[in-house]
């Protein structure tokens, strides 16, 4: 049982954490409700975060150390290293450390929480938040992008052309796998810009998935388990705007395929699912299929990218992140955004800061 004394430096603390997350932020402050159904679902203005730490479906986290006390055994060393630093080098090879300089033109992008997972790992952060992390489920292994902007075709709004997302994506689909060469991954993309970026890789296949219905709000890849037979790597995304890909009976597909080994590219918008799509499953279906891995994807908006960075220093992992915070070491601007999402971990775990 944690003191009163401790439980008020925690959640002083999470005060303090929150008021520096939210004046780092640089999108404006004025919130947007919920649209009408005759809106425009392409034509939405900066959105501020609904989410809430106090919300039980955050990030989950490892109970077995309650009180905080594996921090007093933590290896200062080992935030980079090992698993952590092996999957943040394959997935950042090739990739400038200023991947992206650019003001989005929409609300296309959100971002990722990352709860106290030991198999998660920040890919690419910026001052609102992190953007890519990757993590594991089961036996597989899974990479979320957090706007739909890096996996879309549609040239409205799409990150899909620039070098440096295009080395990422295309390190994202070769590290999923699992393989030690592409000859005998076989990849099934969600659109047709995806596969013709990957054709050029060297895998034993690439293909497009069939749409099944196309129309409406509802236009929805095939990620049934018979599209999925033989399948190495799926590169998926949950909506583009309001328009949904991954019917909810697919949920469950998707997971079990990840989970006997497969791997899963993600991308998609919380925050539009939250407009258009949230009668169509109890949570957004990017968080139902990651759940277990440590992300989350925040129905937010974040447009402006230009301080986007790919750094080891941002790629350690959240215990490491954790313990120096606890420890009272130093923490980076762009690591602050994190500490959301590890105090409502740790919140869930009854993990303190004693």
């Amino acid at each position: 049982m944690k003191s009163q004394s401790s439980r008020w430096i925690f959640w002083m603390a999470l005060l303090v954490t929150l008021g520096a997350f939210s004046c780092g932020d640089d999108e404006p402050s004025d919130a947007v409700s919920e649209p009408s159904e005759s809106a425009d679902p392409s034509d939405a203005s900066d959105a501020s975060d609904p989410s809430s730490v106090d919300d039980p479906s955050g990030p989950t986290a490892d109970a077995s150390d309650p009180d905080g006390s594996a921090c007093s055994e933590w290896d200062q060393t080992g935030g980079n290293s090992g698993w952590h630093g092996e999957t943040f080098g394959a997935l950042t090879a090739g990739v400038g450390a200023r991947p992206i300089d650019r003001v989005l033109p929409e609300d296309t992008m959100g971002t990722l929480s990352l709860g106290l997972h030991p198999d998660v790992v920040p890919i690419m952060s910026a001052s609102q938040g992190v953007l890519v992390a990757a993590s594991k489920l089961g036996e597989g292994r899974v990479v979320a992008f957090s706007g739909q902007d890096f996996l879309s075709s549609q040239l409205r709004s799409t990150l899909l052309g620039d070098d440096d997302v295009d080395r990422l994506v295309r390190n994202a689909v070769a590290w999923a796998s699992g393989a030690s060469s592409n000859a005998e991954t076989r990849v099934l993309a969600d659109n047709d810009v995806l596969t013709e970026l990957l054709e050029t890789e060297g895998y034993a296949s690439v293909e497009t998935t069939f749409i099944s219905l196309p129309y409406g709000l509802w236009t929805i890849r095939d990620w049934d388990s018979s599209a999925l037979e033989g399948i190495d790597v799926v590169v998926a995304q949950v909506n583009e705007w309001g328009t949904l890909h991954i019917a909810p009976e697919h949920i469950a597909t998707l997971r079990s395929f990840v989970e006997r080994g497969g791997g899963l590219v993600l991308a998609g918008s919380a925050l539009h699912w939250s407009w258009w799509l949230s009668d169509t499953a109890d949570d957004f279906h990017g968080n139902l299929l990651l759940e277990g891995t440590g992300i989350r994807f925040d129905a937010t908006s974040r447009r402006d990218l230009t301080s986007a960075q790919v750094s080891p220093e941002l790629g350690a992992s959240p215990e490491d992140l954790w313990c120096r915070y606890v420890l009272g070491q130093s923490v980076g601007d762009l690591e602050l955004p994190r500490l959301a999402g590890l105090f409502e971990a740790a919140r869930v775990a009854e993990r303190g800061v004693d």
